[in-house]
């Protein structure tokens, strides 16, 4: 079963005017909807559908994060030649603007301007990603539970 609270979530995101953004190129886990409002300052956003995942060198366990550092603003093409054929989509965030990412998209940000980013992201689940949220959410718990006997890690 899962629990009530992890089908919707919200976090607060602060990201100094100089900060080289969210540190990785990613999807979030267990196939939630996710949302950004940007309340001051502003953000961009690069997006990479889901069809571009093929290109994105995803890594093990979970495959919700990629390889290529700094979400490929000086990616290594030596070292991950597919990604040349990933298309990115650029999206600049101001205060007020809402941005929705429905399940399995990639993507990383970084502020932009003169200013502090401050936003609040949220994930939820869907009626039509339930049952892929149920499935994805126990593979999570299993996992959990190998690495509490010592028998998996997870990286961070």
């Amino acid at each position: 079963d899962v629990p009530k609270a992890w089908t919707r979530w919200f976090e607060l995101f602060l990201l100094p005017r100089r900060c080289k953004g969210y540190p990785f190129l990613h999807r979030d886990m267990c196939c939630t909807s996710a949302y950004s409002l940007q309340l001051a300052g502003s953000k961009q956003f690069t997006l990479y559908a889901p069809d571009d995942a093929q290109y994105l060198y995803a890594l093990p366990p979970s495959y919700c994060r990629s390889a290529i550092e700094d979400g490929g603003r000086s990616a290594n093409l030596a070292a991950y030649p597919l990604f040349a054929k990933a298309r990115p989509r650029h999206v600049r965030l101001d205060p007020g603007d809402l941005l929705f990412l429905p399940p399995d998209w990639w993507h990383t940000t970084r502020p932009t301007g003169d200013a502090h980013s401050l936003t609040l992201g949220g994930n939820y689940v869907t009626p039509e990603t339930e049952e892929l949220f149920a499935a994805s959410f126990a593979e999570f718990r299993s996992f959990q539970e190998l690495s509490s006997l010592g028998a998996a890690r997870i990286l961070r």
